[in-house]
């Protein structure tokens, strides 16, 4: 019974965020509506791969979270000067290999930063999971980005069919 309850718990929690995240995100567009339920979908489905118990479960998604947060802010930052290297394209500014250079350096320096952020939070699971729930959480990531990107693709190419 005691068991039934610690699973129950972060479950309810996480039910509890879900309907925090709707209110929250009731005048945004569909997608980030859709982005919201998507994460509450994997949350729960990580919580029952893992067979995380409610202070692994808590430990865990805060430190996910940062982790997520830091790779937002580093994507923003990369499509930033994706856009304005874009945008110089798009008005036919000709403009020196010193400013392409430059502009390709700091894309590198961070994608470098992402994949440094990524490898420190893999690390900073092995305080709170096993080496081996670690492994499944990394499968488990590949695989539920994997199906969800199928089935958008697959539900895309049954809109074009029609």
């Amino acid at each position: 019974m005691k068991k039934i309850i610690k699973l129950l718990f972060p479950v309810l929690i996480f039910m509890a965020s879900n309907l925090i995240a709707q209110n929250m995100h009731q005048n945004f567009p569909p997608f980030f509506r859709g982005k919201a339920k998507l994460q509450e979908l994997e949350k729960i489905k990580l919580i029952e791969s893992l067979n995380l118990d409610e202070n692994v479960t808590l430990r865990f998604f805060a430190r996910k979270n940062k982790f997520q947060n830091k790779q937002e802010t580093l994507t923003k930052e990369k499509d930033s000067l994706l856009n304005s290297l874009n945008s110089t394209f798009n008005s036919g500014e000709n403009k020196s290999d010193k400013y392409y250079d430059e502009i390709v350096r700091k894309v590198s320096k961070v994608d470098r930063e992402m994949l440094n952020n990524r490898e420190k939070f893999v690390k900073s699971l092995y305080n709170i999971l096993s080496p081996k729930q670690i492994a499944k959480f990394i499968v488990f990531e590949f695989r539920f980005r994997k199906e969800i990107r199928n089935f958008f693709l697959n539900r895309k190419h049954r809109m074009l069919k029609r």
